[in-house]
Protein backbone atom coordinates (compact mmCIF):
# COMPACT_ATOMS: atom_id res chain seq x y z
CA UNK A 1 0.00 0.00 0.00
CA UNK A 2 2.64 2.25 1.04
CA UNK A 3 5.85 2.84 -0.01
CA UNK A 4 9.39 2.61 2.48
CA UNK A 5 10.77 5.58 2.46
CA UNK A 6 14.83 5.28 1.44
CA UNK A 7 16.95 4.53 4.13
CA UNK A 8 19.05 7.57 5.50
CA UNK A 9 22.19 6.95 3.73
CA UNK A 10 24.99 6.29 6.41
CA UNK A 11 27.54 8.83 6.52
CA UNK A 12 30.46 7.71 4.47
CA UNK A 13 33.81 6.26 5.95
CA UNK A 14 37.31 6.61 5.36
CA UNK A 15 38.21 5.84 1.97
CA UNK A 16 41.14 5.16 0.49
CA UNK A 17 42.75 7.23 -2.17
CA UNK A 18 42.53 6.14 -5.71
CA UNK A 19 46.41 6.18 -6.45
CA UNK A 20 48.82 5.71 -3.25
CA UNK A 21 51.99 7.96 -3.30
CA UNK A 22 54.75 7.51 -1.17
CA UNK A 23 55.60 10.35 1.19
CA UNK A 24 58.80 11.06 -0.18
CA UNK A 25 57.32 11.20 -3.94
CA UNK A 26 54.69 13.69 -2.60
CA UNK A 27 57.17 15.54 -0.72
CA UNK A 28 59.32 15.47 -4.67
CA UNK A 29 56.73 17.02 -6.46
CA UNK A 30 56.10 19.67 -3.90
CA UNK A 31 60.07 20.39 -3.78
CA UNK A 32 59.78 20.69 -7.86
CA UNK A 33 56.77 22.27 -8.11
CA UNK A 34 57.87 25.18 -6.03
CA UNK A 35 55.55 25.75 -3.83
CA UNK A 36 57.15 25.65 -0.91
CA UNK A 37 59.76 28.21 -2.40
CA UNK A 38 56.83 30.75 -3.28
CA UNK A 39 55.32 31.01 0.68
CA UNK A 40 58.76 31.13 2.06
CA UNK A 41 59.20 33.97 -0.22
CA UNK A 42 55.77 35.94 1.06
CA UNK A 43 57.04 35.26 4.83
CA UNK A 44 60.31 36.58 4.59
CA UNK A 45 59.52 39.49 2.22
CA UNK A 46 59.19 43.19 4.73
CA UNK A 47 55.61 44.85 4.64
CA UNK A 48 55.23 48.16 4.82
CA UNK A 49 52.17 48.62 7.20
CA UNK A 50 51.04 45.39 9.22
CA UNK A 51 47.50 46.81 9.40
CA UNK A 52 47.30 47.45 5.49
CA UNK A 53 46.57 44.42 3.47
CA UNK A 54 48.78 44.64 0.26
CA UNK A 55 47.34 43.61 -3.19
CA UNK A 56 48.79 40.65 -5.36
CA UNK A 57 50.39 41.29 -8.58
CA UNK A 58 48.26 41.17 -11.21
CA UNK A 59 48.86 40.92 -14.86
CA UNK A 60 47.38 43.12 -17.39
CA UNK A 61 44.90 40.64 -18.32
CA UNK A 62 43.71 40.17 -14.53
CA UNK A 63 43.39 44.19 -14.46
CA UNK A 64 40.57 44.31 -17.44
CA UNK A 65 38.49 41.64 -15.49
CA UNK A 66 36.69 44.11 -13.66
CA UNK A 67 34.61 45.54 -16.09
CA UNK A 68 34.27 42.52 -18.26
CA UNK A 69 32.58 40.64 -15.19
CA UNK A 70 29.85 42.95 -15.33
CA UNK A 71 29.12 42.65 -19.37
CA UNK A 72 29.40 38.95 -18.18
CA UNK A 73 26.84 38.54 -15.64
CA UNK A 74 24.42 40.77 -18.04
CA UNK A 75 25.12 38.16 -20.15
CA UNK A 76 24.12 35.47 -18.04
CA UNK A 77 20.97 37.48 -16.89
CA UNK A 78 20.01 37.88 -20.60
CA UNK A 79 20.81 33.88 -21.38
CA UNK A 80 18.41 33.19 -18.31
CA UNK A 81 15.18 35.97 -19.07
CA UNK A 82 15.07 35.34 -23.22
CA UNK A 83 13.98 31.77 -22.88
CA UNK A 84 11.77 32.37 -19.45
CA UNK A 85 10.05 34.73 -21.47
CA UNK A 86 9.97 33.02 -24.60
CA UNK A 87 7.82 30.05 -22.41
CA UNK A 88 5.79 32.96 -20.72
CA UNK A 89 4.48 34.17 -23.35
CA UNK A 90 3.93 30.70 -25.23
CA UNK A 91 1.97 29.63 -22.25
CA UNK A 92 -0.19 32.73 -22.21
CA UNK A 93 -1.07 32.06 -25.96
Amino acid sequence: MSKNRKSIPKPPTEQKPLIEIPEDEKWRLIRESGLLERFKDSDQSPSTSSSAPTRPATTGREELDGPSSLAEEILNAFMIITPHTFFLIMMDM
